[in-house]
């Protein structure tokens, strides 16, 4: 079609409506006349397009997304009253005092917000007004394309929806008040793109005040969003606006979904956008995905669980690396390189998709309780060194927070899967004992757990056992390490055990799993070790457990004699004393004939 632009249109438009006031009251019309007003229902609910030739005839003449800019900024929320922003990469930071009744939405060059019953915008990088009108609602979502401000509204009452299209100087270019629920919309170049009622996209031409035709999908589509010139219309997975778009109502079309991943509290990449947002970050804000579609498909995202961040990978969704964050995370955006965090001390972090490397920090002047962000790429991106993805995943599951917990155990069981020495050794330092600056109880115990049942990158054991002396014994995981190496046959881990085995510090489960060990990796050259346990503690009840299998060592290694002296000259208790000579019988010689 002809496309007219919507700045040589706005005489026709607005008429005598250049004065008109917008009220926003709950549960009536729009108030005033004028330009722009669309009478009767703009969206006939007995359209029907069957065939999709409308929506095939619509795409022909369509000139596509037009390329606008996007301002690199975050926004905060500090209290019910007051606004911080900051043009990032630069140095303006600028604050807006206004009541605050939900989320401010970045779109464009804007940013949109509502409260005190009014609706304002504010240019994104200097916080400069660029109009403020009266209305009541609550904010769905907004775009803009540079031009016009389409801007999404859920009545109080929640049943009706009011979409208003806003040119820069507050004049108000179409308003729709639709029986209907209108998500997170996009506009490019006077064509309005409104998700409705979940699974449809009502594409409407602004200028012309009409529908032009309507997408319909077997998915929920309540956000519409563009990347570059492509368009796309989702929720939990996105449908690309190609040729292949008429499919989408029978479950095909160009689909971008995330690859698959197991993570704790099931993020989501999108709430549905007939969900208005708080002014202050909620959990879904701190638990999520964020992603960037490349045509059809998602190669990296990243999932964010409060203050850790995993950068995810197709097509399994396997982890490529792991950061973690000082505080919790309640906003991001997904850019061209980098993903941008602002976290609630209103610290903006950009890490590096393919590598999880910090690459640049900026900070709000302000803790904030609520964030928005936008940013495509980093004000400065310098490659940086990353920690080994062994090292990144030990630092968070280190961190003392119960809510990180459920992500955490998920962690560890990935370190544990991986067979390299630095996991071992990652897994050593998890499972010794606490000294707060190691992980709480249950995932200490879980990691010992899993360092016990290793089979794989052992010399880390033998390591640590060599170089632990000196140390406070009860920190190394001794138990977990004497399992490990015994389950292997580790024959060379037998003098480092055995010199543990008369350390008097060492708890008695450790002594016991050290024990069970060197009855079957002992040699001859740790006999006298032995000899000096069993002549120490072995007549002790208590240490019953690792008394006999110390026992029945040296009667492997011929020292049964040994064993009887012990238990007949310093065994008190009878029972004992049988136990020991039991355990270790002196061999029985043929008698010579």
């Amino acid at each position: 079609m002809a496309r007219r632009r919507l700045s040589s249109a706005l005489g026709q438009l607005l008429g005598a409506a250049l004065g008109w006031t917008l009220l926003l009251a709950p549960g009536a019309a729009l108030a005033g006349c004028g330009g722009g007003q669309t009478r009767g229902h703009p969206l006939d609910s007995s359209w029907s397009d069957e065939d999709g030739s409308e929506l095939q005839a619509f795409q022909k003449e369509w000139k596509g997304v037009k390329p606008t800019r996007l301002a690199n900024v975050a926004v905060g929320v500090v209290d019910n009253n007051m606004l911080v922003g900051r043009a990032l990469g630069g140095s303006n930071d600028w604050f807006f005092r206004h009541a605050i009744e939900g989320r401010p939405v970045i779109t464009g060059t804007v940013v949109v917000g509502i409260g005190g019953g009014e609706l304002f915008a504010l240019d994104a990088e200097t916080g400069d007004k660029l109009w403020i009108r009266e209305g009541i609602g609550r904010l769905r979502g907004a775009g803009d394309d540079g031009t016009t401000t389409l801007v999404s509204l859920e009545s109080l009452t929640g049943t009706r929806s009011i979409v208003l299209a806003v040119d820069r100087s507050g004049q108000v270019v179409r308003q729709l008040y639709l029986e209907a629920v209108v998500g997170t919309p996009l506009v490019t170049d006077a064509v309005a793109f409104l998700p409705w009622n979940d699974n449809t996209v009502v594409i409407f031409d602004l200028i012309e005040g009409a529908e032009a035709a309507r997408v319909v999908s077997s998915s929920p589509v309540s956000h519409a969003f563009s990347v570059g010139t492509e368009l796309y219309f989702g929720e939990q997975q996105a449908v690309r606006f190609d040729e292949d778009i008429v499919e989408a109502r029978r479950d095909g079309g160009s689909i971008v979904n995330l690859p698959s991943r197991h993570l704790p509290d099931l993020p989501r990449w999108h709430l549905p956008g007939s969900i208005p947002l708080p002014a202050t970050a909620t959990r879904h804000d701190s638990v999520r995905y964020y992603a960037r579609p490349d045509g059809s498909a998602i190669d990296r995202y990243a999932g964010s669980y409060f203050r850790i961040v995993l950068g995810l990978a197709a097509p399994d969704g396997k982890t490529q690396w792991v950061h973690s964050g000082k505080h919790n995370y309640i906003a991001g955006w997904a850019g061209e390189e980098t993903l941008a965090l602002c976290d609630v001390a209103g610290t903006i972090r950009w890490l590096d998709m393919t590598t999880g490397a910090v690459v640049h920090t900026e900070q709000l002047f302000e803790s904030v309780r609520g964030c928005a962000i936008q940013s495509e790429s980093a004000p400065k991106h310098k490659a940086q060194n990353s920690p080994t993805m062994e090292d990144q995943l030990a630092e968070a599951i280190a961190i003392r927070d119960r809510q990180l917990e459920p992500v955490q155990q998920e962690l560890l069981h990935e370190l544990a899967s991986r067979p390299t020495e630095r996991a071992t050794s990652a897994l050593i330092r998890l499972a010794s004992d606490p000294d707060r600056s190691g992980p709480p109880h249950r995932l200490r115990h879980e990691a010992a757990e899993l360092l016990s049942r290793r089979r794989r990158g052992l010399n880390a054991m033998l390591h640590a056992l060599s170089h632990q002396r000196g140390m406070r014994p009860s920190r190394l995981p001794l138990g977990s390490i004497a399992r490990a190496l015994q389950r292997s046959v580790v024959t060379e881990a037998a003098p480092l055990l055995a010199a543990e085995l008369n350390d008097p510090t060492w708890p008695k489960a450790d002594l016991v799993a050290v024990a069970k060990a060197l009855e079957a990796l002992a040699r001859p050259a740790e006999r006298q070790q032995l000899v000096v346990f069993l002549a120490r503690l072995g007549c002790d009840p208590a240490m019953l457990d690792a008394s006999m299998p110390i026992a029945r060592t040296l009667g492997r290694l011929g020292a049964a004699a040994v064993v009887k002296r012990v238990a007949i000259d310093s065994c008190d208790d009878e029972t004992m004393s049988a136990m020991l000579r039991a355990a270790a019988p002196e061999p029985v010689y043929p008698t010579p004939r």
